[in-house]
């Protein structure tokens, strides 16, 4: 499943959200292209929390933030790269995964995004076909000039 983002979305997110680190016991995402986000560690103590990209793209449902942006969440305490049901890693994911002792998981559902039901789109239809109509079928009023 590739991700819903534009590979330029993606790199907008992870540039203005996290720090690229080398260090395989640091990041806590695996973005598709292998960039590493770091988790700002100090002295052992992980800065930052996963749901910071969450809440940088405004989202609070796991599988969606998966389908959006393909990432994989690493979780070095218990040493789990987590991704969604139906998420394929990229040949840079695997690659990296490869190198370490990670254990990948599916730990949500597929995405699904909403859709609308057919019965939605056609009264939606209606609807802007009526107004459409309302607005033709106004009678032009004419103008009268008034004498004094």
């Amino acid at each position: 499943m590739k991700p819903l983002m534009s590979q330029d979305q993606i790199d907008k997110v992870f540039d203005d959200t996290f720090e690229e680190t080398r260090n395989v016991d640091e990041p806590i995402f695996i973005f598709p292209d292998g960039k590493l986000a770091s988790g700002d560690y100090d002295m052992g103590v992980r800065g930052l929390d996963h749901n910071t990209l969450a809440s940088e793209l405004d989202m609070d449902d796991w599988s969606r933030v998966h389908a959006e942006t393909g990432v994989v969440r690493l979780v070095l305490e218990s040493r789990s790269a987590l991704i969604a049901e139906g998420q394929e890693l990229t040949a840079s994911q695997a690659k990296i995964l490869s190198k370490t002792d990670y254990e990948i998981s599916k730990y949500v559902e597929k995405y699904q995004a909403p859709s609308r039901g057919l019965d939605e789109i056609i009264t939606r239809s209606k609807r802007v076909a009526s107004v459409a109509t309302k607005s033709v079928e106004r009678p032009v009023q004419q103008h009268v000039a008034f004498e004094h």
